[in-house]
């Protein structure tokens, strides 16, 4: 192979991967922009998962106190990596709470490894109607240690709604844990939240949640 030849191939494979991985990033991103257009802008939830679809990395850390005067400490909140892959889906990675609960006789750890998968099935910006209807399937993994996790995998369907009216929405989600063994010993919570947002001055979202 002549050297100019070789030169040119060398070219050839340094420039291509990153003109395909720019091209895909173009792509993706403007899918993603167009499909964050269809919905409203509100902004998302401090507690519960917004049935809008958001490209975002959430990471939440709260206390939690107890009626012994203790206080647990949640590093993480579940939250976690959230991508719009395809067309009215959205796909939750979440990163695994490390717990501390200030109590000698418990220990430490990571709770369970959490994911959701998201599907939009209706939704219209403020321009025209401002709601939007979206249905979750969450799973939890039992991967966290020293008891701070469940004992075993729990999926949770979950249907969610948002109106909006100017500055003012409301978010509310209603779903069921249904845990994969034990059930009768674990029970089957149903969770429901309502949220109440008001917009004021375009950045500033003050909000009332109720679990």
């Amino acid at each position: 192979m002549r050297l100019r030849n070789f030169l040119v191939l060398c070219l050839f494979f340094a420039i291509c991967p990153r003109l395909f991985a720019q091209s895909f990033l173009d792509d993706y991103f403007r899918r993603v922009a167009e499909q964050q257009a269809e919905q409203p802008h509100w902004v998302t939830p401090v507690a519960t998962v917004t049935p809008r679809l958001e490209q975002e990395i959430r990471y939440d850390i709260f206390w939690q106190g107890h009626a012994d005067g203790t206080t647990t400490e949640n590093y993480g909140g579940s939250k976690g990596l959230e991508l719009i892959p395809a067309k009215n889906v959205e796909v939750i990675i979440g990163i695994p709470p490390y717990l501390v609960h200030n109590e000698p006789k418990v220990k430490d750890g990571w709770g369970d490894e959490t994911f959701l998968v998201k599907y939009r099935f209706l939704s219209r910006n403020e321009e025209k109607g401002n709601y939007i209807l979206t249905a979750f399937l969450g799973a939890s993994i039992p991967t966290g240690t020293y008891k701070n996790g469940a004992l075993h995998a729990v999926i949770t369907p979950t249907l969610a709604f948002g109106k909006g009216w100017g500055n003012f929405d409301i978010v509310t989600t209603a779903g069921i844990q249904l845990p994969t063994a034990d059930s009768q010993k674990l029970g089957q919570p149903v969770i429901w939240n309502l949220t109440g947002q008001y917009r004021v001055l375009r950045k500033i979202w003050p909000e009332l949640e109720m679990n």
